[in-house]
């Protein structure tokens, strides 16, 4: 487990709190190309969910909501 300093700590329980409370009101999160998003769990049942190209691109659009701008989220492509 890290050794997160109490400052870090403290916000790695507000944000495990956040998450749930996210989860509770029907939203999921998902990581693509650097960028947390945010979504409405029933739009991940939307057919262009998963799609490439311009279809990925209006779902994204249309579905979710980019937070935590400046995180730096990879999800494992790079460093």
């Amino acid at each position: 487990m890290p050794h997160f300093t109490a400052d870090q700590q403290r916000i790695v329980k507000r944000l495990d709190r956040a998450f749930k409370d996210a989860a509770k009101a029907g939203l999921a999160l998902r990581v693509f190309d650097g960028a947390v998003l945010l979504v409405r769990t029933e739009d991940l049942g939307d057919p262009r969910y998963g799609q490439f190209g311009s279809e990925g691109g209006e779902w994204m659009e249309d579905c979710t909501q980019r937070i935590a701008v400046g995180l730096d989220a990879d999800g494992g492509a790079g460093r």
